[in-house]
């Protein structure tokens, strides 16, 4: 799970560097807010399967690690996509 936050903030880090502190917060927060308080307020499946937090595998009997497999596959594509695209950004050295 925290993979997935890791992935999506380097890469607006990667992008837009200036907002990577509130977008970071603000995906924290809500991705927070709907994992744990969407089924209490009846949110759409789809909606509350936006969080990692609703699909982050728990161990107890059989364990289905489809959501935890889909979140890994997001961080790496996502660290993949930032690690291509740091290569175009400006550093001022010095």
């Amino acid at each position: 799970m925290a993979l997935v936050y890791l992935g999506v903030l380097t890469l607006v880090f990667v992008l837009l560097p200036g907002w990577t502190a509130p977008v970071g917060w603000a995906a924290l927060g809500a991705g927070a807010f709907i994992g744990i308080f969407g089924a209490l307020i009846k949110l759409p499946d789809w909606l509350r399967h936006v969080s990692p937090f609703a699909d982050a595998p728990v161990v107890v009997g059989k364990v289905d690690w489809t959501g935890g497999y889909w979140m890994f596959g997001i961080a790496v594509v996502a660290l993949a996509a930032a690690a291509a695209l740091i290569r175009r950004r400006d550093f001022a050295i010095g």
